[in-house]
């Protein structure tokens, strides 16, 4: 079952990995993304996907190198959150400006905005979804570091 969940995590940080360096292609090459605002008020979209992509590189580096722990579930689960809320922000506000959020993979691939939309909508469930069952499932684990003192006073 630990083999299991290792790969999992070790998939989660390879797509990490994978949508920010599409997010900062994105941002760094096409000059367009400059002017388009975003949700967030007096914050521009290149602005926004750069941040973004510096959590979800740290993010993936972090699901690639350590073994599956709480923290770093919630770590992702808060992530998720976040861009579960800003989604569903888009869709109330009837949103018609690019996303981003994949750079220009989707017209690449030739997906439609709306197929964009619903397969980043599945991914961050998805995410949610692992934070909440790997939090549960490792709430038995000793804490971080706590293991090392153990051994100490062994």
């Amino acid at each position: 079952m630990q083999l299991f969940w290792a790969a999992c995590q070790r998939g989660i940080g390879i797509v990490l990995l994978l949508t920010s360096i599409l997010k900062f292609e994105y941002v760094f090459l096409d000059p367009r993304v400059s002017k388009i605002p975003s949700l967030i008020p007096f914050v521009h979209l290149d602005v926004l996907l750069i941040l973004a992509g510096d959590v979800e590189f740290i993010l993936g580096l972090l699901f690639l190198v350590y073994p599956p722990r709480r923290w770093l579930s919630a770590l992702l689960g808060a992530f998720a959150l976040c861009v579960l809320i800003y989604r569903l922000c888009m869709v109330l506000t009837d949103w018609k400006e690019p996303c981003g959020c994949i750079g220009n993979l989707a017209s690449l691939v030739g997906l439609s905005p709306s197929v964009e939309s619903i397969a980043l909508w599945i991914l961050s469930g998805l995410f949610l979804m692992y934070s909440v069952v790997s939090i549960l499932l490792f709430r038995t684990q000793p804490a971080y570091g706590q293991e090392v003192n153990d051994v100490q006073n062994a």
